[in-house]
């Protein structure tokens, strides 16, 4: 499915907010560069990453790095991104944090430094593995020494140890990634899966409808890479899950996988 045929201006995912499950907590505008704004999150509960979708307001760019990071540098404040090197492109952003009410293990990964396309490591998890989930809470990701095209954004957990991926078409350039992640009794989860597909520009499928937290993601340009333009995860928490990955003119096939659960 094409990215104009899903109609992603920013009027149609500002409407996503409505289909939001109560509890979930939406914030969207403009912005240019790295910044902090508040959020309305209760202290008392821990917010994990629903959705988020980025597009740059002109033409297309490079890509140097984003953020999104719930619950900092404070609580009840946010910092997120999205740029090129020189962080002066305004851009939209739409994302949706899932306040979660219940047992959970949360941690915080300190900054990783990976060298070359791809790096996997090790995080700090509970004792006993065994029914839990894995769910992220927030991610910084950036290129480091400059932006560079765009060939694959990764983030998956198995068993404790995390891939990432940053890269362009020659997979030697290094990035730095801070992780936020939590693991949550699978008591708490009603339905944990993956969704995959080969789209160009966009691709939609259908989930378990309720309040939905991404677990992992990987975006992957089929042939070469690109300048971009938009890059997203949405879920709207009524069964629809959105991805979104191409430049100004949407017409390059990606592959992409989403791992999700949804809350109970």
């Amino acid at each position: 499915m094409s990215l104009r045929a899903l109609k992603t201006c920013a009027s149609v995912l500002a409407g996503l907010a409505l289909a939001m499950p109560a509890l979930a907590e939406n914030v969207q505008g403009l912005a240019k560069g790295f910044k902090t704004r508040t959020i309305g999150l209760s202290q008392n509960g821990a917010p994990l990453l629903q959705s988020f979708y980025f597009k740059f307001s002109s033409e297309d760019h490079h890509f140097g790095g984003m953020e999104i990071q719930p619950n900092s540098p404070t609580q009840n404040q946010m910092k997120y991104g999205f740029s090129d090197t020189n962080g002066d492109d305004e851009y939209f952003y739409n994302i949706t944090i899932a306040p979660y009410f219940g047992e959970i293990f949360r941690r915080s990964h300190e900054r990783e430094f990976c060298h070359g396309a791809t790096c996997t490591f090790p995080i700090e998890h509970p004792a006993n593995m065994a029914g839990q989930v894995f769910v992220l809470r927030g991610f910084y990701i950036q290129f480091r020494g400059g932006d560079h095209h765009m060939d694959q954004i990764r983030i998956v957990e198995r068993n404790g140890m995390v891939t990432v991926a940053l890269n362009d078409t020659n997979d030697d350039d290094n990035f730095a990634i801070d992780l936020h992640y939590a693991y949550i009794p699978r008591s708490k989860v009603s339905a944990i899966s993956s969704v995959s597909g080969t789209s160009a520009g966009g691709g939609r499928a259908t989930i378990p409808a309720g309040n939905a937290a991404i677990r992992g993601f990987n975006l992957d340009f089929v042939s070469g890479d690109r300048h971009i333009r938009d890059l997203g995860i949405v879920m709207n928490g009524a069964g629809r899950l959105e991805v979104y990955f191409g430049d100004k003119t949407p017409n390059d096939q990606f592959r992409w996988t989403v791992d999700y659960a949804i809350l109970r």
